[in-house]
């Protein structure tokens, strides 16, 4: 059972010498700490600039980034308008009133 553990642990460590004889416990649980304390957000800056460090917060600062991250932009038409006019006439197809670049 001591042996199934160090196993899980070795390969959650990513340490590839586990075979060689390394078999302390407390080791790998120390390793796996160590990267688990490394790999947590502790604090971000919200979109408004401060500092958040609660479990709460940082949900909803994570939250807040990613639905502004992925919200459409508004379009700029006449922008749009601009491009497509400068689309070549060779490259549409009359039949299907499309326009592919090519």
């Amino acid at each position: 059972m001591a042996d199934s553990s160090a196993s899980t642990l070795a390969l959650r460590s990513g340490l590839r010498w586990r075979e060689h004889g390394e078999r302390s416990n407390s080791y790998f649980y120390k390793i796996v700490r160590t990267r688990t304390q490394k790999q947590a957000i502790h604090e971000l800056l919200s979109l408004e600039e401060y500092l958040v460090r609660s479990l709460n917060q940082l949900n909803n600062c994570a939250k807040q980034f990613y639905e502004q991250l992925y919200s459409p932009d508004p379009i700029d038409y006449e922008a749009l308008e601009e491009l497509l006019t400068q689309i070549p006439p060779s490259t549409c197809f009359d039949s299907y009133k499309y326009c592919f670049n090519i």
